[in-house]
């Protein structure tokens, strides 16, 4: 309405500048966040960080990280772990 177009225009203006849609472009943003929180070693729970990034239960969050990279995130939390241990050993 401030803007003085559809929901429709908006999405389509913004899927034509950034080659996605906005609900597409706010999930990578959250995924990537996860993926920064799980490689760090954060203290939080996969339902913390689900929560932290304002997904509606943990169960979704998980549904859609496993779909976008093709691992869990307790997966990709274990194996980015074991990665920056072995790093360190070098």
């Amino acid at each position: 309405e401030h803007c003085h177009i559809s929901k429709h225009q908006l999405i389509r203006y913004f899927k034509n500048i950034l080659g996605t849609t906005p609900i597409n472009y706010i999930n990578d943003y959250k995924l990537a966040r996860a993926k920064e929180m799980l490689f760090h070693q954060s203290p939080l729970s996969i339902k913390e960080i689900s929560e932290e990034l304002g997904f509606n239960n943990q169960y979704y969050f998980t549904k859609v990280f496993t779909k976008t990279t093709g691992e869990t995130p307790s997966a990709y939390r274990k194996r980015t772990s074991n990665y920056g241990r072995n790093q360190n050993k070098k």
